[in-house]
C-alpha cells in the first residue's frame, strides 16, 4: 500500500510539471533491465526542444504518421493527422516520449478518400537522431521535413 501511494504521488507530481526524483528500485526479476530506457531529467532553467515534422499537404485527405525507435523497434506513436493548412501539414513529437541520442524511424502514409479500401497513396519516411532535447533559449525548434512520394499499386 505504502509503494501505491508513492508512485500515485509521483505521478501526480509529473503529470502537474513538477520534477520528481525517486530512488533507484531494483527491477522485478521477470523484466529484461536492457529494454528499461533510463529518462534523463532537465537541467535547471531549460526548456524542451520543440521537434516538428513538415510535409506537403499535396491534397490529401489524411495522413498516419508512425514512429519508432531504431534500436529496439518499439513504436511510441502511430497517429491519424489531418491537414493543417492547404499547403503544408505539421505534427509536433510529443517530446516526452524522446530521449536524447536516440534515433527514430518516422513513417508518414498519405490517404484519399475516395479510394476503398483505404490504401496509401503516398509515402515518406526518415531516421532522425535526437541530437539535443532540452535548450535555455525560448521557442527553439527543430524542423523535420519530409518528403512525400507517390505509391504504384
Amino acid at each position: 500500500m505504502k509503494k501505491f501511494v508513492a508512485l500515485t504521488i509521483a505521478a501526480t507530481l509529473s503529470l502537474t510539471g513538477q520534477v520528481v526524483q525517486a530512488a533507484p528500485q531494483a527491477a522485478p526479476a521477470s523484466v529484461d533491465s536492457t529494454n528499461l530506457v533510463e529518462k534523463q531529467s532537465p537541467p535547471p532553467d531549460t526548456k524542451y526542444i520543440e521537434h516538428v515534422l513538415l510535409w506537403s499537404t499535396g491534397g490529401y485527405n489524411y495522413f498516419e504518421v508512425s514512429i519508432r525507435e531504431v534500436e529496439t523497434n518499439r513504436e511510441i506513436a502511430h497517429q491519424k493527422v489531418y491537414p493543417t493548412d492547404r499547403f503544408q501539414t505539421k505534427f509536433n513529437i510529443n517530446n516526452s516520449l524522446l530521449v536524447e541520442g536516440n534515433s527514430y524511424r518516422i513513417n508518414i502514409s498519405a490517404f484519399n478518400d475516395r479510394i476503398k479500401p483505404p490504401r496509401p497513396i503516398a509515402r515518406g519516411n526518415l531516421t532522425y537522431k535526437v541530437n539535443k532535447l532540452y535548450t535555455y533559449k525560448d521557442g527553439e525548434t527543430a524542423q523535420i521535413n519530409i518528403d512525400l512520394k507517390r505509391v504504384l499499386w
